[in-house]
Order: C-alpha cells, then structure tokens, then sequence
C-alpha cells in the first residue's frame, strides 16, 4: 500500500522542516533512552492501524495521533515522522531513523507498504503488543512474592545483625567454655555490626542494588545474569518457552508477510535480548546465505538441541520440505505461548519450595547459634 502524503503547502515547507529535523534527532534519542514511552508507543501502533484502514492520508492520521499521545518524547518523535515523510521517505524508513519501534516491526511495516497490505500488518502487530504487554504483567505479578519475600529476608537479616546480635554477645562473652563455631562466627557478626553497622546496612544495600544493575539491566554486563537466569532450572525453562515462542511467530509472521528468511532472521536477531539465542539466529541467517537449509543450519549449531529441542527441530526440517515453514513456525509460537503463560503462573509455586529451604536454613543456624550456649549456661547454673 503506497502511502501518498505530499500536499503542496506540506511539501513546500519540507526543507525548512528538514533543518529543524537534525536539530531534534538527538534530542529525542537522548530522551527516548531516559524515559519509557511503552503505552504511548503501543496507541500509536493501535491508532496507526485503524486510520491507515480508514483511507486518510498517513500525514493526518499523525496529526491526529500526536495530538492524542501524552508524553513530550513521543509528540517530538511524530513530529520528526511527520517531517521525514513530508521530505518524500516512506514510513518504514522515517519509523526505523526513529528506533521507536524494534526490527521485526519495521520489517513487517515495510512489507506491508510494498504489498498493499500495511493494515494488515499493523493489525498483526498491534495484536502481538497486547500479548507481550499481557505478558509482563504476568510475569511481573508472578514474581512479586519472590522478590518480596528475599527483600524482606533481607533487610530483618541486616536488622537483627545490627541491633539484636550485639546484645547476645554480651551475654555469650561470660560463657568461660568453648564456644560453638556456629556461636563464634555470631558473636563475631554481633561484634562487626556493633561497631561498624552504620557503614555496613547501607553499603550493602547500595551494593546490591549495583550489582542487580549491572547483572541484569546494564547492557555490556547483562549476559552474566542472562547465563545465571538459564542455569536455574526453574527460570531456565520459562526463558526457553519465551525465546521458542517469540522465535516461531516472530519468523512465521514475516516469513507469511513476504520477508525473505535471511531478512527475516536478521530482524529477529536484533529483537531478542538473549546472547545465545542472538547468536544462534546470526549462525542461521549466515548458513542460509551459504546455501545450506534451515535444518541443517539448525542441526549445525553446537547447543542448538539445549535451545530448541530435537523433537521441533524435526518439525521444522518437515516443514521446511513441504513448503509450510512459516505455518509451522507460526503453530509453535502460539504452541508455546500457551506454555509460557502456564509456566508464569507456576512460577510462585515452583519458587516457594527454594526459598522456603534457603530461609529456613538460615533460621536454623541462627537458632542452634544461639540455643546451644544458652544450654551451657543453664548448666553451669545448675552446677553452682
């Protein structure tokens, strides 16, 4: 669907338009990083797709969706679209110099605007935003009470250290026997955070949140916590649904749209977050060009069986020889969004076992560590 937007007033001031573009452009990507536009980036794709529908010109319906979106980083970004398009670039083009939206949906905007079928796409897309927004918000209410219970486990832990442990050294300093090693590493701790505790509960506080950041949220770093996330059974297996269902309907999806399989494997490596699983699809796309096929190019992968499991690897090599690939893809994206969500919802359930142990544990050292001497003295009491 070719989208005509040129009026001669617009296109008359598109090279003043044009200046003032290069002016914005960092400017809005410094703010684009610092703040989120989630919610109005998904209106903007939602609105997008029912007035692209409608038969009004694409200049209108941005018009019309900046007036509407809330944050001044995403009016700044129409603005710059409005601009882009006014100078005679197509929408896929002025949206990708944006980076508002990720590759996968530049690829099917694209193939959309050369095929006619931009409306539909749109829809795809849009209907695929509502699924990862549903999503998340499982996954986060899902891991809540984990994260609050370690939370809490912590800071109590820091408290008693710090105001009750300093006391029971007192008392376990008039024992004349031998201590317990459980004991002497608490009196040691009562001793440390009696005096130094006013440096110690916020350092590590400080130093946790540090670390949190640079293992998980930090870009160069994040691989570390991405290689600890999948060495734990339990998170392991809930990245693998994630990846294999973003894998089959993202590849399907663009494969159905008309996206040749090297673009469309490109564009799904530069939307996954996951270091092995972006390799894998940069392994993929290379082998192809080599001409090998997509099952061989699978099967070549060293790991490739820990990521994707030999039973849909079959799948796919069938698939790919009676010409249904995409179809299949698309089967086991919807397949394994089922398993996702069911797997999110276990996810409490199946972390509640493991920290009731780890905290338990921790009680009952502080228990024994405390008791047992406490039985010493009642004994020498009782002597005298």
């Amino acid at each position: 669907m070719k989208l005509k937007n040129k009026s001669p007033k617009l296109a008359s001031s598109g090279k003043n338009k044009k200046i003032v573009k290069k002016k914005k452009s960092t400017e809005k990507k410094k703010f684009h990083i610092l703040f989120g536009i989630g919610p109005d980036r998904e209106y903007f794709v939602e609105m997008l797709s029912m007035l692209v529908g409608s038969g009004m010109d694409i200049i209108l319906i941005l018009e019309s969706i900046k007036s509407e979106v809330k944050t001044r980083v995403m009016k700044l970004i129409i603005g710059e679209l409005i601009s882009d398009i006014q100078d005679g670039n197509p929408l896929w083009k002025s949206l990708n110099r944006t980076r508002l939206l990720s590759d996968h949906v530049i690829a099917l905007i694209r193939v959309g605007e050369e095929s006619g079928r931009l409306q539909e796409n749109l829809q795809v897309i849009s209907e695929q935003q509502k699924k990862d927004r549903i999503f998340k918000s499982r996954i986060r209410s899902a891991m809540m009470y984990p994260v609050f219970v370690i939370l809490l486990t912590v800071v109590v832990g820091l408290g008693i250290s710090w105001f009750i442990m300093p006391r029971f050294v007192r008392l376990f300093t008039m024992v004349d026997k031998e201590l317990p090693l459980l004991t002497k590493i608490l009196v040691w701790l009562g001793n440390v955070f009696a005096s130094y505790g006013a440096i110690i509960v916020p350092g590590t506080l400080i130093g946790l949140v540090i670390v949190l950041y640079f293992v998980f949220i930090y870009k160069r770093t994040k691989g570390i916590g991405q290689w600890l996330l999948f060495h734990f059974p339990i998170t392991k297996r809930l990245i693998q649904e994630i990846e294999i269902s973003r894998f089959g309907y993202i590849l399907g999806t663009l494969l159905n749209a008309g996206l040749p399989i090297v673009d469309a494997l490109e564009a799904l490596g530069r939307s996954t977050t996951y270091h092995n699983y972006k390799k894998l699809y940069i392994y993929l796309k290379a082998e192809i060009q080599d001409g090998n096929s997509f099952m061989n190019a699978l099967q070549n992968f060293k790991r490739s069986k820990k990521m994707i499991s030999t039973s849909l690897q079959q799948m796919i090599g069938s698939a790919e020889k009676s010409g249904f690939l995409a179809d299949s893809l698309e089967r086991i994206g919807s397949t394994y969004e089922l398993k996702t969500e069911l797997t999110a919802k276990n996810l409490t359930t199946m972390l509640e076992p493991v920290l009731l142990v780890v905290i338990g544990l921790a009680v009952l050292g502080v228990a024994l560590a405390v008791i047992v001497p406490i039985y010493g003295l009642l004994d020498t009491f009782n002597s005298v």
